[in-house]
């Protein structure tokens, strides 16, 4: 790494409050929250429900969120950001 250059990670101590989410995060949160909306609280079709869902779960993941993390700021239990993630 590049001594001028600042990580582009952080760290977070279980025990204090989480980092706050990046302007990216928050969006694509609401676009998580916008499919989820359109799928409605029990989706009839697994497959297109999951097709919706993994490309926004995969970018939060992307952008450095844990799937616990992705878990405590959606509608999406730990178990199905896991399962999503593969």
């Amino acid at each position: 790494m590049d001594a001028g250059r600042a990580p582009d990670w952080e760290f977070w101590v279980e025990d204090g409050p989480p980092p706050a989410l990046t302007d990216e995060q928050t969006q694509l949160f609401a676009e998580l929250e916008r499919v989820l909306s359109m799928l409605g609280p029990e989706p009839k079709d697994e497959t297109a429900a999951i097709a919706a869902l993994t490309p926004v779960i995969v970018a939060l993941h992307d952008t450095g969120l844990s799937a616990k993390r992705i878990a405590d700021n959606s509608r999406i239990r730990p178990e199905g950001v896991e399962r999503l993630l593969g």
